[in-house]
């Protein structure tokens, strides 16, 4: 207490980025992920005109057009199609494809190089209200409602039966409301089982969870004021905030002020006690055709009038090509209390990197590597330091490689490494997924998958078979089986289970659809059903 905040200046190695793709005029398709399953992804347009099979499906990350879905078929509204890279897809997603036109846009890899002024010459990129425009052609609104009911029955214990679990899941965004800069975003859901809605033995907002609920303001696109709970791609080291944000754009930095307080720690609810505040810095940049966003922030978070910790993160994400992209983010913590006693440091508490390429479509790999020590909250978690005084840091590394041998043919091989001192044995895990696309004749897709874990406390492994069929474009559904074995070394206890499951997923139309999943386990001891249905409405 009573000691300055630490001053220092933040030094941001830059490497910036030219686009990736031609400034041409081309026509865009909007289209909805409907349903996504090992094996394919699909999407469905207003209409299918111009899509080719072999076209490459987009989606958008953090403003950037990123390849997604490689069309392996196509109906009047619909294309299915295989995922590409790391991209994860969504129910609800929006992706865009650009049919052939006269105006249509692809990658020019041959295209001459623009000249730069000298080796390391920076290219100004300015922020504008186009950061969150496709073509232009700008979002205006969309949103998803859906319900979900998860049943379990338990054959071995009477008291269990009937047990049921409902979720109302809510997401809503709304940009530049009747053209006055005004956007509001939320995401919230709310979780009950049955048992519990009838005894009420929790509070209504225990049992809602919101994740995101703000408006913010942003005339120009050159200043934003944000209010309410929220995250940020520069604040993602801190979490979600409830309170303000207000930032700038200068010259080729965007700079801003956050202050406000942590959701409660037990419930998620809004706790003034747990207030935090702080700065940032962000760049985006352009070398060549290489792009590049970074940030930087100091944040001091609070409990009571205390404080809970101080540390400043460092983050960079790069785009070298559309091919090759790397991330690192960091942490240094700046504040220390040891028996009662306060002093100022620079530790570093987590330093993550991963590096993905992926020179052809047939072809892509990704290492990533994490040093990770547990961040120590003073106040919050007091009554635990006595368990970690020993703040062992954390080492992890993973490695995944996916390839396209043959068209349709699709084999994943993973292998990641964990460890600290204190573990009898590293942490190992081995995993290998193999896909096919549509077999011939029977048309259906099917996947087997293998994973082999050890660590200090276990060993054991699990393997599995799908089959995923699709019928009439509009209607998917699958069987599957999967087996575990496991061995927990220090009871001596041994763990078997078979996992059968069945689902189907039906989409009435773009904005309703529906899903069913039966899954029955059954180990030496007790056998479970469970039931999980889905109904979603987009708007």
């Amino acid at each position: 207490m009573g000691r300055s905040i630490i001053r220092f200046s933040v030094f941001l190695v830059v490497l910036s980025f030219s686009n990736l793709l031609p400034q041409v005029t081309r026509s865009t398709a909007e289209g909805i992920i409907t349903y996504f399953s090992s094996q394919n992804i699909y999407v469905e347009f207003p209409s299918t005109a111009g899509i080719r099979t072999g076209d490459t499906i987009f989606a958008v990350d953090k403003g950037v057009g990123v390849p997604a879905i490689l069309v392996r078929f196509i109906s009047t509204r619909s294309v299915a199609g295989e995922k590409i890279g790391s991209f994860s897809p969504a129910r609800g997603m929006k992706v865009f494809a650009f049919p052939l036109t006269d105006n249509l846009i692809v990658y020019d890899t041959t295209r001459t190089k623009e000249p730069v002024e000298g080796k390391d010459s920076l290219k100004k990129t300015e922020f504008s209200p186009s950061d969150r425009s496709i073509s232009g052609r700008t979002l205006k609104n969309n949103g998803r409602f859906s319900v979900q009911s998860s049943s379990d029955f338990n054959s071995g214990d009477i008291s269990s039966r009937g047990w049921q679990r409902w979720r109302y899941t809510l997401s809503y965004n709304l940009y530049n409301l009747a053209n006055s800069g005004i956007d509001f975003q939320t995401y919230s859901n709310y979780t009950y089982t049955s048992r519990s809605f009838f005894k009420q033995d929790k509070p209504f907002f225990e049992n809602l969870k919101i994740y995101n609920f703000n408006f913010a303001y942003s005339p120009g696109g050159q200043y934003e004021l944000r209010l309410g709970r929220f995250q940020s791609n520069e604040l993602s080291s801190l979490g979600p905030v409830d309170g303000v944000i207000a930032a700038g754009i200068f010259s080729q930095f965007k700079a801003g002020v956050v202050a406000g307080s942590r959701p409660d720690y037990s419930y998620y609810g809004y706790n003034s006690s747990l207030m935090q505040f702080g700065f940032f810095v962000s760049r985006p940049d352009t070398i060549g055709i290489a792009t590049t966003q970074q940030s930087a922030g100091v944040f001091q978070q609070m409990n009571k009038s205390e404080i809970d910790r101080r540390f400043f993160y460092y983050q960079n994400m790069i785009n070298f090509t559309h091919r090759l992209y790397f991330f690192f983010s960091s942490e240094f913590d700046l504040y220390k209390k040891e028996s009662g006693v306060e002093s100022s440091g620079f530790t570093l508490t987590s330093l993550n990197t991963s590096l993905r390429y992926s020179p052809a479509h047939f072809f892509s790999a990704g290492i990533s590597y994490d040093a990770r020590r547990n961040v120590i909250y003073y106040e919050t978690y007091k009554s635990f330091l006595d368990s970690i005084i020993i703040n062992e840091l954390r080492r992890g590394i993973r490695l995944n490689l996916v390839i396209r041998p043959v068209r349709g043919l699709t084999i994943g091989l993973n292998n990641s490494f964990r460890s600290q001192k204190s573990d009898a044995k590293p942490n190992l895990n081995f995993g290998v997924n193999v896909n096919y696309f549509s077999l011939p004749y029977l048309e259906a897709s099917p996947s087997v998958s293998y994973t082999r874990l050890t660590n200090s406390f276990s060993s054991g492994y699990s393997a599995g078979l799908n089959l995923v069929k699709n019928l009439f474009a509009l209607i998917d559904i699958s069987a599957g089986y999967k087996y575990y074995n496991y061995h927990f070394l220090k009871s001596n206890y041994r763990l078997e289970q078979h996992v059968y499951s069945a689902d189907a997923y039906y989409s009435f139309s773009r904005k309703l659809s529906a899903g069913l999943n039966f899954e029955r386990v059954s180990d030496r001891a007790i056998t479970q059903n469970r039931l999980f249905i889905d109904l979603t409405v987009r708007f």
